[in-house]
């Protein structure tokens, strides 16, 4: 359909619903696949992680280069698993990169297949259940772009995370990864997997993360039923499905 109709009407709703007026023009959505997702993620990932990887190398370097190069070629495996994972769930995103300085233009993405996978699986319509996803990420860029100190808070929060983790590498158990245990290779990254971000006096940072997070995703929830009641028919259906 007419993505950039539909993004119209989702922000016509969340600013009539919220009160609150983006600064700025919003993007305008793109459908995109699944490898195109994971690319703009990486890239985003990439930059994000780069006090980490500083770190990585130099805790490295003094292991011989067959080490380093399992030790480095399982950790982008969990990486990848992760943003695998990920990519064949997530129906849409706005995508604001958090790091210092001038960021890239943010987009606002839906991922194609996995909405048609998601309307199969609920047996809803396709085009309301687009709606409602739509109007959630608009919600998203409605917040960013109207509320000037949130990108750089957050951004703020998790690069002070990132610069104050202690790298901890455990080359011992590390082995060649089997990229066919995919839901493995999520679960240890959920659960630390090889680097770990922790340590004292981090637990307050990851506290104000998750505060903030819990207050940017809260507001989207609610708003995209409110908002998004007359613009998504049977949205009931969808919301207990």
């Amino acid at each position: 359909g007419d993505l950039a109709a539909l993004g119209l009407r989702a922000q016509e709703a969340v600013v009539s619903y919220t009160h609150v007026e983006p600064a700025r023009e919003l993007p305008v959505p793109e459908a995109v696949g699944r490898s195109s997702w994971s690319a703009a993620n990486i890239a985003l990932l990439r930059e994000m992680l780069a006090p980490v990887t500083e770190k990585l190398e130099t805790s490295s370097a003094s292991m011989p280069g067959a080490a380093r190069s399992v030790v480095g070629g399982a950790i982008g495996a969990e990486i990848g698993a992760v943003i695998g994972y990920m990519g064949r769930r997530v129906l849409g995103q706005y995508e604001v990169a958090l790091v210092p300085g001038e960021p890239p233009p943010p987009r606002l993405l839906v991922v194609a297949p996995n909405l048609r996978e998601a309307a199969e699986k609920l047996g809803a319509e396709l085009e309301p259940l687009l709606a409602w996803v739509m109007v959630h990420e608009v919600t998203h860029a409605v917040q960013f772009s109207s509320v000037p100190w949130l990108r750089g808070h957050l951004g703020g929060l998790v690069a002070e995370l990132l610069a104050s983790a202690d790298v901890q590498m455990d080359a011992t158990s590390v082995s060649l990864p089997d990229l066919g245990d995919l839901k493995g290779f999520w679960d240890r990254a959920k659960d630390g997997g090889l680097l770990a971000v922790a340590g004292p006096g981090r637990s307050d940072l990851l506290d104000r993360i998750q505060a903030t997070m819990a207050l940017v995703e809260g507001h989207a929830e609610h708003v995209m039923d409110a908002a998004g009641a007359p613009l998504v028919p049977g949205l009931a259906g969808l919301r207990a499905g």
